[in-house]
């Protein structure tokens, strides 16, 4: 049940990151775009990053250090977002990039291992203590 509503939270973050981020890069970045970078302005992505900032912060209020993870996962989706790796759809990667942000986040504060490897982030047990209260 806990590993449920623990992966729900995250995804349903990384939607909002998704919806509002989205939305505010595109009307930034029409209305007052001017450094361009590719198709994409700057002033979007800034746009981007600072709404997802602030919605993480909001969505992760009770979580001691939830700066780390909510930073981190803000940056991957507003570079997710300029870059379009891949030249797939954002659609899909800004919501999958920055979940395994917030996933690799959350695991960097819950455990304080520097000495982590690829196949601990997969184990949801070390959040979803941190993340279910």
């Amino acid at each position: 049940m806990y590993i449920f509503v623990y992966v729900c939270v995250f995804m349903c973050q990384c939607v909002v990151f998704l919806i509002l981020g989205d939305m505010s890069a595109a009307i930034f970045g029409i209305s007052f775009g001017k450094v361009k970078i590719g198709k994409k302005s700057l002033e979007g992505t800034l746009a981007m990053f600072s709404v997802c900032f602030v919605v993480g912060i909001n969505m992760f209020w009770n979580i001691h250090m939830r700066e780390y993870p909510v930073i981190l996962a803000s940056l991957v989706a507003a570079l997710t977002e300029l870059i379009e790796p891949w030249g797939i759809n954002d659609n899909l990667t800004i919501p999958f990039f920055s979940c395994l942000a917030l996933q690799f986040g959350f695991h960097r504060i819950a455990t304080c291992d520097r000495n982590w490897d690829v196949w601990s982030l997969l184990d949801p047990s070390v959040v979803e203590n941190l993340v279910s209260h």
